[in-house]
């Protein structure tokens, strides 16, 4: 980068602290625009906190995984995905790694952890001869449970409830409306 931008960029966006009442998004979000007052960057600050909100959450979920369950936060993710899919608990792997957004050999490495922790097993595919499905086990559905239930006390949790029933209706409204745009727009495949 030119030195002189560098100092120019520099001299515009100081870094604030946090004010009382606004989080450390706000700051980042305001730095941002001040780097770049001619890009309409109005949606920067819900960008950002959906962004570190999915970070923090996914970071107590794999802190939960591995301490408790002695697995990587991902693999939890299998077991959720098995067990969301209704009796019997099955799926084939093609169709997790696409529903998971997981490469196909990352998820046999998964598999095969899971597998030898007695929380998922293979079994032959009676519609295709080639083909296995992945079967969430008795042990594996104890750990779904565990790590649902500590959901209810997790930090997101915490924050949400501190939101009045109207306030939470309407998050959820509006995240499934940016959440139906994303999926229709773009490719979540």
């Amino acid at each position: 980068m030119d030195p002189t931008r560098k100092a120019r960029i520099l001299k515009i966006t100081p870094r604030r602290p946090v004010e009382p009442g606004s989080d450390s998004t706000q700051t980042i979000a305001e730095n941002w625009r001040g780097i770049f007052p001619q890009i309409d960057l109005r949606h920067s600050g819900i960008r950002l906190r959906l962004i570190r909100l999915g970070a923090l959450m996914r970071r107590e979920h794999d802190v939960f995984a591995e301490t408790q369950l002695g697995i990587q936060g991902d693999e939890l993710r299998i077991l959720f995905a098995l067990r969301r899919s209704g009796t019997p608990f099955e799926l084939r792997p093609r169709d997790l790694f696409k529903s998971l957004f997981t490469p196909s050999a990352t998820m046999t490495r998964q598999l095969d952890r899971l597998e030898k922790e007695g929380l998922a097993q293979r079994a032959p595919d009676p519609g295709d001869r080639r083909g296995v499905l992945i079967r969430l086990t008795q042990s594996g559905a104890a750990a779904v449970e565990a790590a649902t239930r500590l959901a209810e006390h997790s930090l997101v949790s915490q924050a949400l409830d501190t939101l009045g029933e109207a306030e939470r209706t309407q998050l959820e409204a509006s995240l499934a409306r940016l959440m139906l745009h994303v999926e229709k727009s773009g490719d979540t495949s």
